[in-house]
């Protein structure tokens, strides 16, 4: 029988309301006792299992993260266990990692009330509707939003800031900037800056009276709790409306639209948080219309601008920055609208579009554009932003508030929740209060799921769903445990990259399920690695699951100069794809294909596709995967230029990124690959050092930086080549026959380990690739 957790959780809250009034006044015993009989199937889960104390907690972890941020409220009242880590901001932040499975809610400010709104049930759902606890008291009846950004709403009341989430009720009061008189504030935000875990205010001002329309522009800094002047900046932009606007905020950065008086250019003004710089996005020639009737937001991850005439087109920028992406995508009719306007506010799970009729209306429409329904909340005019429910929170201003806040939250849980604990003791559980923290959740990540698959038929059901893979696979992006694979001949090896390279407890023998072992490595992808023996294997090397690949045909005269491997994530979709070209002719057209694992079967890329490359190195290379593409160097033949391809495993095409010009002479000495979640470029210099190169904005050609030069003195091979990054920041290497190496961010060597068991082994060649360490089945298995 097959028990799905997720069913035993909403069952068991259904039947809250009904034994509520029974069981609260129980002793505590006797309420663990009811909660664990309550449970469906409770003569199959018993005491044993179920109790806190052996439970594991990294599969409580898991669990958790599962579930939506209403629950996890509710059942910090389950132990204190539960209550620490619910509390504890790296569990606030693996559960926002997890935000596609985060629900999103409108928040609805007017008539000094203020509603936060499910706008993926209907209008007309009054459960829907719910009133969160407001951090000014009594409301005043108008507030400005200036945005929001990973469950925190930024309000304005024009004396104070308040930073609030309405999930947790958590929010901080903030300093108001000071203007010079003269300005007059025409755009104003909120965003996050990830690269610094910074939360970030902007206000922009000009001085309307000045021929040269002066500006001043200033940022708030959460983390310094201050307002700075941003100097220096060329500021030849203006407000295209007579009111202020706020941004929206996306890829890190704010928009806006804007008015350039210095070239007479309309277009949208973006800040990027992190470089804490303006840039321009262009619009497309379409809009030649005055953009007083135009409005910007984002709608499914895309800027949008709605043009109000007789319609309201709503146009998206399906491709962020590029102005040839704009698509007018949905055409809303007003004829159903009493106020003939349409604002588009955001798009539900599935796909209508949610927006203001300026007045009093929210509406709700199809792809289509046909009003589906509309619903008036307050009389005139209100404010509205959508947020993530999110557990993230800040210090209070008022501690004593706070604690009478969190006193009521737990009066409440009381009359709610029957059960209380599921613990005879708290304490007996070691490092309770410290299970999270970032030294400890490794180890704790070591416990191996597998072998927990036996403790109960439960369990296995829960750690076998796919969703539940999913899940934890997530929580290794914030986690890594990455491994080193590492192929010699006949014997395979996984190496934690994390350890020293002379802990021998660090290396573990595996078994390929299907002998012989493969020689060659083609790549890795969400704990996927991909072999190459006459045939192709993808392999998890974690749970030891494998798929036989068909090899490809083609051209006898032809041969194999790029393969790789990656995912489609909009497909959900491995792919394999590999390019070939007849060596005799130095101009002979090729052929690339690909293996889709979904479909089980090769195809051709597209036939009309031109495709003047040609291997850029001396022997086929296996591509590096990252941002959704497969990259590897190579040489384009029709205009003798020297690049690096890569190829969408989405979009199923090829496109070009380039290299800077002091890499066309030394291509033949470089290697590609990714290092920190860019791409790398290793350039061998005689022998005396590697340069190691970083493309820091992905794309962008002048961001390649040499980042570290590694001295080849204490490498008796004098050559390295990077592989993979530690947590710590190390680089491990190889020295190109059968050492791995490891060294600092300054280039010197730290580790050297021989991967061989005698000297007769000392060049035999081996392979090498990283992987994370994931319970991930392939689609269809």
């Amino acid at each position: 029988m097959c028990y799905d957790f997720r069913r035993i959780i909403h069952s068991s809250h259904r039947q809250e309301q009904a034994t509520t009034s029974s069981v609260k006044n129980l002793p505590e015993h006797h309420r663990q006792q009811h909660f664990l009989t309550s449970l469906p199937h409770a003569s199959f889960l018993s005491t044993s299992l179920i109790t806190m104390k052996n439970l594991p907690e990294h599969l409580l972890i898991n669990i958790l993260l599962r579930l939506p941020v209403k629950s996890l409220l509710r059942f910090k009242s389950v132990s204190k266990l539960w209550r620490s880590l619910i509390s504890d901001p790296y569990f606030a932040n693996s559960h926002y990692q997890r935000s596609s499975f985060l629900p999103r809610r409108l928040l609805h400010i007017a008539d000094s009330q203020v509603r936060s709104i499910d706008f993926n049930s209907s209008f007309h759902d009054d459960s829907a509707l719910v009133h969160p606890p407001f951090p000014i008291t009594p409301p005043l009846p108008y507030l400005r939003v200036w945005g929001s950004s990973r469950g925190f709403v930024l309000l304005d009341d024009f004396n104070n800031f308040y930073m609030w989430n309405p999930s947790t009720a958590s929010y901080k009061r903030l300093p108001y900037f000071s203007m010079p008189s003269q300005f007059s504030p025409f755009i104003y935000g909120f965003g996050y800056d990830a690269s610094n875990d910074d939360y970030l205010a902007l206000i922009a001002a000009y001085n309307p009276s000045d021929a040269n329309y002066a500006s001043n522009s200033q940022i708030f800094s959460f983390k310094s709790n201050s307002w700075k002047k941003l100097e220096g900046t060329n500021f030849p932009y203006i407000n295209i409306v007579d009111e202020p606007l706020a941004g929206s905020f996306l890829n890190g950065a704010i928009h806006w639209l804007a008015y350039r008086h210095d070239t007479s250019v309309q277009l949208i003004l973006g800040f990027d948080l992190t470089e804490r710089k303006f840039m321009e996005i262009p619009l497309a020639d379409e809009f030649d219309c005055i953009l007083s009737f135009c409005f910007l937001a984002t709608l499914g991850e895309c800027l949008s601008l709605c043009v109000v005439d007789d319609t309201a087109d709503i146009w998206l920028m399906k491709e962020y920055g590029v102005k040839s992406s704009w698509t007018k995508s949905v055409v809303v009719s007003l004829v159903d609208i009493p106020t003939d306007f349409f604002l588009p506010i955001a798009s539900t799970q599935s796909g209508e579009i949610v927006g203001s009729d300026s007045f009093s209306e929210l509406v709700k429409c199809n792809d289509k554009g046909e009003v589906l329904e509309r619903r008036a909340y307050c009389y005139k005019g209100f404010e509205a932003v959508t947020y993530t429910e999110t557990l993230f929170s800040i210090a209070c201003d008022n501690v004593e508030a706070s604690l009478l806040s969190e006193n009521q939250f737990m009066e409440e849980l009381a009359l709610n929740c029957p059960y209380i604990s599921l613990m005879d003791d708290p304490k007996d559980v070691n490092g309770a209060n410290h299970w999270l923290a970032k030294k400890d959740y490794r180890n704790h990540r070591k416990l191996s799921l597998l072998r927990f698959k036996s403790v109960s038929k439960l369990w296995r059901s829960l750690i076998s769903d796919p969703i539940f893979a999913i899940s934890h696979f997530q929580c290794s992006s914030s986690f890594p445990d990455n491994k080193l694979l590492h192929i010699d001949g006949s014997k395979v090896q996984s190496i934690d990259l994390h350890s020293s390279l002379c802990d021998d407890s660090a290396v573990v023998e595996l078994n390929f399920p299907i002998p012989p072992l493969p020689s060659k490595i083609w790549g890795s992808c969400r704990g996927f690695v991909l072999l190459d023996d006459y045939d192709l294997y993808v392999w998890n090397p974690s749970t030891g699951s494998c798929k036989v690949v068909p090899y490809f045909t083609m051209p006898s005269r032809s041969a194999t100069f790029i393969y790789g491997f990656g995912y489609d994530e909009l497909n959900d979709d491995y792919l394999v794809v590999l390019a070939t070209h007849d060596p005799g002719y130095a101009n002979s057209p090729s052929e690339c294909q690909f293996f889709s694992i979904k479909a089980n079967s090769w195809k051709q890329i597209d036939e009309d596709t031109y495709f003047p490359y040609m291997n850029a190195v001396g022997k086929p290379r296996a591509g590096s995967f990252l941002n959704g593409a497969i990259h590897w160097l190579a040489f384009r033949y029709d205009s003798s230029v020297e690049l690096i391809l890569a190829f969408n495993v989405s979009e199923r095409n090829f496109i070009e990124i380039h290299l800077l010009e002091y890499f066309y002479e030394i291509l033949d000495c470089c290697y590609l690959g990714t290092l920190g979640g860019c791409l790398s470029l290793c350039e061998l210099d005689e022998d005396t050092t590697t340069n190691i190169w970083l493309m820091k904005e992905y794309g962008l050609k002048s961001s390649w930086t040499k980042s570290i030069v590694v001295s080849l003195d204490n490498i008796p091979t004098n050559y390295f080549c990077s592989i993979g990054l530690t947590q710590s920041g190390e680089i491990v290497g190889t020295d190109g026959e059968s050492g791995l190496v490891k060294c600092n961010d300054k280039g010197d060597v730290l580790e050297y380990r021989e991967c061989i068991d005698n000297d007769n082994d000392r060049y035999r060649s081996f392979e090498t690739i990283t992987y994370t360490e994931t319970l991930l089945s392939l689609p269809g298995r």
